[in-house]
C-alpha cells in the first residue's frame, strides 16, 4: 500500500446513485476495492465502495463517473450502496449508509482521507435515503447533505410534472430490478414501508418523508432539482428547503433550481455544477479541519 502523504489528506464525499444497489443478500457489506479519483500527487488512492454482488440497473456512464470529477479538486469521492426494496424495507437503507460513514472514518488513516465526518450525496431514489436518513437519524459521522432531484415528500400530494415532458431514454431503457415490472408508485412505497399496500398509511408516509424530519439540529443541505423533470416535481426541493427554513434549521441551506433541466439530466454532470457542490463540500468539512489542527 502506499505511504500517506504528509499534506492534510482530503475531506470525504460519501455518495450514494440513484437507486442502484449493490450488496450480498444477508445485507453485510462486500469486498472493497481501490480506486483513485484525486489525482494530486503522491496522494493515497481513495476507497470506492464497491460491494461484489450487483442487484440491480447500472447509472449512466455520465452520472456514473460525474462523483469522481470533485476528486480532482482535493474531494475525496467513496461511492457506496445500499439494500434495495426488493431485499429489505427501511430503515435498512439507512443503516447501510450510516454503516459505509462509520467504516470510512474508522478506517481514514489506512486510507488517506480525512477522518471528519463526511458529506452524503445522492440523485433521485439515493437523494431520499440519504436525507432520511441524515435528518431522521442525525449522526455525527455526517457533516452535510447533497441530493438531487430526490423526492422527499411522499404523504403529500405534489404537483405532477407537465404532460409535455419526456422521461430521458436513458431511464426507460434501464430495466427494473426482477419483481418491480408491474409496480406502480404506490406499490414500491409499500416495499419500502414493510408494509402490504392496503396497509400503507398517510402517516407511514410522512415517517418515510424527509420533509416531516427537518429540525434545528439538520446538518447543511445542498438541495438541486430541474424545472423541467418529468418523474419528479421540483416542488419536492421547494419542499424540503422550506422546512428547514422553517425548522429554522442552524446550518446552511442551498437551494439550486436548475432550468429546464430533467431528471438525470446532463446538467448535473456539468463541471462547473460539481464545482459548485464540491465548494459546498469544502464549507461543511472546513470548519472541523480548522478545529482539528
Amino acid at each position: 500500500m502506499p505511504t500517506v502523504p504528509e499534506e492534510e489528506p482530503c475531506p470525504v464525499w460519501l455518495t450514494s446513485r440513484s437507486g442502484r444497489a449493490w450488496s450480498t443478500r444477508t445485507g453485510r457489506p462486500g469486498r472493497w476495492r481501490w480506486t483513485c479519483t484525486c489525482r494530486r500527487a503522491g496522494c493515497v488512492p481513495r476507497r470506492a465502495l464497491r460491494p461484489r454482488r450487483r442487484l440491480a440497473g447500472r447509472a449512466p456512464d455520465r452520472l456514473r463517473r460525474a462523483p469522481h470529477r470533485p476528486g480532482r479538486a482535493g474531494v475525496a469521492v467513496a461511492s457506496i450502496d445500499y439494500r434495495t426494496v426488493d431485499l429489505a424495507a427501511w430503515p435498512a437503507q439507512g443503516h447501510d449508509v450510516l454503516a459505509a460513514a462509520a467504516w470510512l472514518r474508522e478506517h481514514a488513516d489506512e486510507l488517506g482521507v480525512s477522518g471528519d465526518p463526511v458529506v452524503l450525496m445522492g440523485s433521485s431514489a439515493g437523494a431520499h435515503v440519504v436525507t432520511l436518513t441524515a435528518l431522521s437519524s442525525p449522526s455525527p459521522d455526517v457533516a452535510g447533505i447533497v441530493a438531487l432531484f430526490g423526492r422527499h415528500d411522499l404523504a403529500a400530494t405534489a404537483p405532477k410534472p407537465a404532460a409535455h415532458l419526456e422521461v430521458p431514454a436513458v431511464i426507460r431503457a434501464d430495466a427494473p430490478p426482477a419483481g418491480f415490472e408491474h409496480l406502480d408508485q404506490r406499490g414500491k412505497l409499500a416495499l419500502l414501508a414493510g408494509v402490504p399496500v392496503a396497509d400503507l398509511t398517510a402517516e407511514r408516509l410522512a415517517e418515510l418523508s424527509p420533509v416531516h424530519h427537518a429540525g434545528p439540529d439538520a446538518p447543511p443541505v445542498f438541495l438541486a432539482h430541474g424545472t423541467a423533470d418529468a418523474l419528479v416535481h421540483h416542488s419536492h426541493a421547494l419542499r424540503l428547503a422550506g422546512a428547514l427554513a422553517d425548522a429554522p434549521s442552524r446550518s446552511e441551506v442551498t437551494l439550486v433550481l436548475v432550468p429546464g433541466a430533467n431528471h438525470e439530466d446532463d446538467a448535473f454532470a456539468d463541471p462547473r455544477f460539481l464545482g459548485s457542490v464540491a465548494a459546498f463540500v469544502d464549507r461543511c468539512t472546513a470548519p472541523l479541519t480548522s478545529s482539528a489542527r
